[in-house]
């Protein structure tokens, strides 16, 4: 692959961009551009996920290529929903069946919020959190999930043992796929999801860090399947999770890596 480089300031929230630009005849791209803004990228392992994130797109990881070789189904009655869209091709159906130990999965779920740039060309963040092609990369794992897409794309050969450990929602069954996270304040995943704001009490998922509840009060009630509490203003801060609660990170709280002084019990 060709891939053309630039470090031009970019408008709007995004911190880098990529994107194929021509394809050869099956569809397979071989030259691409990418572009990052030197004001917000740092020198930082984050980042090198995030450069990651970006060559994926430049590989094809987007909705107009997915579209293109038909790897996109639409399953109806999720969660609420009339329907999510899904990449059901047979590796990464059987990769998803798998990981989430759900044998009647249809495909991995993809993003639905967040506009063009976003939608159909990531990972639902509320399945697959820390995966590296979901809409904010925050931790960026690069997992067997997302090179069985690749591969199902017909021109890709992937190498899995060279693929990274996913955690949230491994072998959480059908249920955290298909029902609400959170039905009138309960959890059926009280390690993944929150239900109550309480200061340093709490530590994420994995275990790794200190973190809080990012539980807040909306202006305006909630969409009719973002509600989760008797009071429909009342949800997580995150639109990628579908506004369901969940323990975000403190900065400097890592139990590694953080800084002890603002630990509390360190």
């Amino acid at each position: 692959m060709i891939l053309y480089a630039n470090i031009f300031p970019t408008a709007g929230g995004a911190s880098a961009w990529a994107v194929p630009c021509l394809m050869t005849d099956n569809g397979r791209p071989f030259a691409a551009a990418a572009n990052f803004d030197p004001r917000r990228i740092v020198a930082t392992n984050l980042y090198v996920r995030v450069a990651a994130h970006e060559l994926g797109h430049a590989l094809g990881f987007h909705s107009d290529h997915f579209v293109a070789l038909h790897m996109i189904s639409e399953v109806p009655n999720v969660r609420g929903m009339s329907n999510v869209s899904v990449i059901s091709t047979p590796k990464a159906k059987a990769m998803a069946r798998q990981y989430h130990n759900c044998p009647t999965l249809e495909g991995i779920e993809l993003e639905d919020e967040g506009g063009y740039d976003n939608a159909l060309s990531h990972w639902k963040k509320r399945s697959m959190r820390d995966e590296m092609m979901t809409s904010v990369v925050e931790v960026g794992l690069y997992s067997a999930l997302t090179l069985a897409a690749f591969e199902d794309m017909g021109f890709y050969v992937a190498n899995y043992s060279a693929a990274e450990m996913l955690w949230w929602g491994n072998n959480s069954g059908c249920g955290l796929l298909e029902r609400k996270c959170l039905t009138d304040g309960v959890t059926e995943y009280p390690d993944l999801f929150c239900n109550h704001v309480d200061g340093y009490g709490f530590c994420t998922y994995n275990r790794l860090s200190l973190g809080f509840c990012d539980l807040k009060r909306h202006e305006e009630a909630l969409p009719e399947g973002y509600r989760y509490f008797a009071d429909p203003r009342v949800g997580g801060d995150d639109l990628f999770m579908d506004r369901c609660p969940y323990v975000k990170t403190y900065a400097g709280a890592g139990c590694t890596n953080g800084d002890s002084s603002l630990m509390p019990g360190s």
